[in-house]
């Protein structure tokens, strides 16, 4: 019988020990929330004397982000005989944050009374660890996908120049030729915007001014163009509509070359405000020409294509004839098709 009660003592002090040392915080959580047990692992990672918590309630150790989780987890666990877990943030006595993973189940006492047994560890090495990760692979991305758009970029200025060499070899097809270089330049510089932001931002102001920058070079005429008066740059295209809307913007930046009279320069403006952006193109006409953009009446090879390629939500083309001899082409771009850099900044209003 001695023998059976000193083995038993044994038994007892070595699960008592597992319990105190165990590399895993315990508690028990009696019905009414208030910590009825704590293990010293507990007590360690909350800064709080064992006998000091016994009492408390568990959730004041919860990070306030947390404490709707952390409520929804203790009323539901009650309903279920199952294990069940979640990540929390919490905070232990002397304000330092940790995340933790809780795992929970509810007993019923002898006296017919729920329990909570919790289990928790602290896991902030590891989530420090799986967003170092992250931020590597995403680095690791965002070089393969900005070296992807500076290679498309150089074979497409490659292709441009290829073309560029059979201009005036055969003079009526030059007008096709500038048409295809111009707009294969402003496809590499999209690319090109694109390759030398690690988030692929492509900016507006930005591709507008090296669309009018190549026109130029490849007209060899002058094009004017006055960027916002905001300071910054604060729109950038929807990732998708970036080459549609860029070819947009070339073609009728080209146009307005095109129908200008010699030594007329046309004038390209944007302006922007938090709801969008207006591009404007005022140009000198050489003769007048009936066309409708909405309807596709009278357009030519360059504005079929615009109008192709014209979003159908976020964009608005019209044009306008001032007095006789000056067309004035307004482009307006809204969302989806362009957003506001300054709303995806934390606290923008």
């Amino acid at each position: 019988m001695l023998q059976t009660q000193a083995a038993l003592d044994v038994s007892r002090d070595r699960y008592a020990a597992l319990y105190e040392l165990a590399p895993v915080g315990y508690l028990t959580l009696a019905d009414d929330g208030l910590i009825a047990e704590v293990n010293l692992t507990a007590a360690s990672l909350l800064g709080v004397e064992r006998k000091r918590l016994l009492g408390s309630r568990f959730e004041r150790f919860v990070a306030a982000k947390d404490l709707d989780c952390w409520h929804q987890l203790s009323s539901g666990i009650r309903r279920e005989t199952s294990r069940q877990g979640c990540e929390l943030a919490m905070c232990d006595a002397h304000g330092h944050l940790f995340h933790a993973r809780l795992d929970c189940r509810c007993e019923q006492t002898a006296g017919g009374r729920a329990e909570i047994w919790l289990a928790f560890t602290d896991i902030s090495q590891l989530r420090e660890d799986e967003e170092r990760r992250r931020a590597e692979l995403a680095e690791q991305r965002d070089a393969l996908v900005r070296e992807m758009h500076h290679r498309i970029k150089n074979n497409l200025q490659s292709v441009a120049g290829l073309l560029r060499r059979e201009l005036g070899r055969f003079v009526e097809l030059n007008p096709r030729l500038e048409a295809a270089i111009g707009q294969v330049s402003a496809i590499a510089g999209a690319h090109g915007i694109q390759s030398t932001n690690a988030d692929e931002t492509v900016r507006l102001c930005a591709s507008v001014q090296d669309i009018c920058h190549t026109v130029a070079g490849l007209t060899q005429r002058a094009v004017l163009f006055h960027p916002p008066a905001e300071q910054g740059e604060p729109l950038r295209m929807e990732g998708r509509e970036a080459i549609p809307v860029a070819l947009v913007i070339n073609e009728l930046v080209l146009n307005a070359v095109k129908h200008s009279p010699a030594g007329h320069c046309p004038m390209v403006s944007l302006s922007t405000s938090r709801f969008g952006a207006e591009l404007v193109i005022r140009n000198a006409l050489q003769s007048t020409s009936e066309f409708d953009i909405d309807s596709g009446q009278g357009l030519g090879t360059g504005l079929r294509l615009v109008r192709s390629l014209l979003p159908r939500r976020g964009a608005q083309l019209v044009y306008r004839q001032e007095a006789t001899d000056w067309m004035l082409t307004s482009l307006t771009l809204s969302t989806p098709v362009v957003v506001d850099l300054r709303r995806e900044e934390p606290g923008y209003r």
